[in-house]
């Protein structure tokens, strides 16, 4: 698991797994994000979707006897 590059105002209140569904996503302004990307533009009286994925993995291929080293982090975002 990595974390999320996204922060919000606190940590919210949340259901258990596996689906973690915020409690009170309508009220509950600790799930606002604070550091959203400048290039986001967020509608007036609108809402953004937001997805993070990320995987580790372990590198199996020996790019780093060459000198390239490949993440073992995998990360992407993407705002609807």
């Amino acid at each position: 698991m990595a974390s999320s590059v996204l922060r919000t105002r606190g940590p919210g209140a949340f259901g258990g797994p596996p689906d973690f569904v915020a409690l009170d996503p309508d009220n509950d302004e600790d799930l606002q994000i604070i550091n959203l990307p400048d290039n986001v533009a967020v509608p007036n009286s609108g809402l953004i979707f937001l997805a993070e994925v990320s995987n580790e993995h372990n590198v199996i291929t020996p790019f780093d006897k060459i000198g390239f080293r490949l993440p073992t982090t995998l990360y992407s975002s993407a705002y609807f």
